[in-house]
């Protein structure tokens, strides 16, 4: 016997039906299921009809509503184009759609299962660490750099399903790491495990609503700022440096350009003036034009495509701080320092801290009120390039004489 909108399925009735064509344009999708939790068929028709009444009233009033909020929400349970593929047919017709499913629809649908059935999923349709990382370079483009972070993190946590972490668990990792890890490095572990779950939930590969990796207390922070590299230990770094590694040098102290940025940006005509493109960043504001410095400029162009990737330059570059810091190395002494001193000399040379945010990629700094932060849209390339000369050069002639 088939009662309208009631199905049996492992032995639970379930309520389903498509959306009426009336309230179409309100949900994603065109299927809505639900389960009536029970096993008794007098006891789902009189919870259907009630779903019945709640359909009905919808589309009487054919807006949003604290009930379409509901019933939306309960839509949205299962990924539009799997859940149309099983809101119809039967047992054998689902088994054989199912396994004609790509992995990942194979995890979402099984995720979406658990939530309406609460039966436990099988081991093999669980969702890791690692498999949410691999979901996210699908939709995100970052540095090499940036995802080598996300797997140190994942790494560091150790790869579990995402729905089996809990916050205490997370919370009790965060005390274990405290005296190896620096809370600035815990923050970013955090953030970058943080995302991948917001990701994996967002795309539907995991029924889990709370975020465990959200909203941890971890007392006073104790980042360490970057100090400035003052010329003379620069010149002393380079002199341990092949002539490529010095003109990357030069680079972050004429441009302020942050490692990952100089080796990902391509090289542009703006304006007439020859500049670095910075299409990829660690934030939006990052992304931005740097013009290039008249003395660094044909030794940029010579040797932009032979610059290898970042981070082999990064460790050659610690290695020779450390050759010539001894035993004084820091981890606040650091390529990074380089930036430091470009800013610093920025601000030294009168420019406003609105026009240095701009150049160097800060979100912080351009400007409190509406006009600054929402309605000014840069600075001409002309001005940058005034900005970028104005710095002074390097006390050491050397350090210019890099290969062309």
């Amino acid at each position: 016997m088939v009662i309208m909108h009631v199905r049996k399925r492992h032995n639970v009735y379930y309520y389903q039906r498509r959306v009426p064509k009336a309230i179409q344009h309100l949900f994603e999708t065109r299927a809505y299921l639900r389960t009536l939790k029970t096993s008794d068929l007098n006891t789902a028709l009189v919870r259907a009809a009630t779903i019945d009444d709640e359909w009905d009233r919808l589309v009487d009033a054919n807006r949003p509503s604290s009930l379409y909020k509901k019933v939306a929400d309960e839509t949205t349970s299962f990924p539009q184009h799997i859940e149309d593929l099983f809101a119809y047919g039967t047992e054998e017709e689902h088994k054989e759609l199912f396994a004609n499913l790509e992995p990942v629809d194979q995890i979402r649908w099984r995720a979406a299962q658990e939530v309406l059935t609460g039966r436990p999923r099988e081991v093999e349709y669980t969702f890791s660490l690692l498999d949410g990382l691999e979901a996210l370079k699908k939709v995100k483009v970052l540095p090499s750099k940036t995802w080598s972070k996300y797997a140190k993190a994942i790494e560091r946590f150790g790869d579990q399903p995402l729905e089996s972490i809990k916050k205490p668990t997370v919370a009790a990792w965060l005390d274990s790491m405290a005296s190896s890890l620096s809370q600035s490095s815990r923050k970013t572990d955090l953030s970058c495990l943080g995302l991948i779950h917001d990701h994996a939930l967002t795309r539907g590969l995991i029924s889990s609503g709370d975020n465990p990796f959200r909203k941890h207390l971890m007392g006073p922070d104790d980042t360490q700022s970057y100090e400035l590299m003052d010329d003379d230990l620069l010149y002393k770094i380079m002199e341990e440096l092949t002539p490529d590694d010095r003109l990357l040098a030069l680079v972050g102290r004429y441009t302020g350009m942050r490692l990952a940025e100089m080796f990902t940006s391509q090289i542009v005509e703006v304006e007439g003036v020859t500049s670095f493109n910075v299409g990829v960043s660690k934030t939006k504001a990052g992304q931005r034009i740097v013009p290039i410095r008249d003395c660094i400029r044909d030794a940029v162009l010579a040797n932009k495509d032979n610059w290898g990737n970042p981070e082999a330059f990064s460790k050659r570059f610690g290695r020779a701080k450390k050759r010539v810091l001894g035993a004084d190395n820091r981890r606040s002494m650091s390529f990074h320092s380089l930036r430091v001193s470009f800013i610093t000399y920025v601000g030294r040379a009168d420019w406003t801290e609105q026009q240095c945010a701009w150049l160097v990629g800060h979100e912080e700094g351009k400007g409190s009120t509406m006009s600054g932060q929402l309605y000014f849209k840069g600075y001409s390339v002309a001005k940058l390039k005034e900005i970028v000369e104005s710095v002074p050069l390097a006390k050491n002639p050397q350090t210019i004489a890099v290969r062309g």
